[in-house]
């Protein structure tokens, strides 16, 4: 299930109310993750794709500005380089959690969380993307620097 807050009041309100919160609780299945995080481009492209991405880039708490800086910049280009493939997603949308997140490779430690959204024709298209030349040839420029640890997940989108 994703939602989309346009302001941070009113996602703090909404995960405050106990029916809110009981609705998450009885969701089934066990990826249960909140983030309320500042998306530099809509989520509407990706969200509107047979099989959605979501992945979590974790880094320590202390992280200075300037590696996330260079982080988000050296994501945003590889997005950019990956859109313009063919054999390429949807769409992207990316940004940092606003809140600290729980990091799973440190035993739940807090940290920071920069998470991206991207829309692909099903995981069988991203599986063979990743094995393109574009792919093989960029990602390790993401992958490098203060990364702590990844995960990523993938969604069936249903419509309602």
């Amino acid at each position: 299930m994703d939602t989309e807050w346009h302001d941070r009041d009113g996602y703090q309100l909404a995960m405050s109310s106990e029916a809110i919160s009981s609705a998450l609780a009885t969701l089934p299945g066990t990826v249960k993750m909140r983030y309320l995080v500042d998306f530099s481009d809509s989520l509407h492209i990706a969200l509107n794709s047979p099989c959605i991405e979501f992945s979590i880039a974790y880094f320590d708490a202390g992280v200075a500005d300037t590696a996330r800086s260079l982080f988000q910049s050296t994501a945003v280009t590889f997005m950019d380089k990956v859109a313009a493939h063919p054999q390429s997603s949807r769409g992207f949308a990316s940004g940092w959690a606003l809140h600290d997140v729980a990091i799973p490779q440190k035993n739940g430690e807090n940290g920071k969380g920069f998470v991206s959204a991207a829309g692909w024709d099903s995981m069988e298209a991203h599986y063979v993307f990743n094995t393109t030349d574009i792919f093989h040839e960029n990602f390790g420029d993401v992958a490098t620097g203060a990364v702590i640890g990844w995960d990523i997940f993938h969604f069936k989108a249903i419509k309602a």
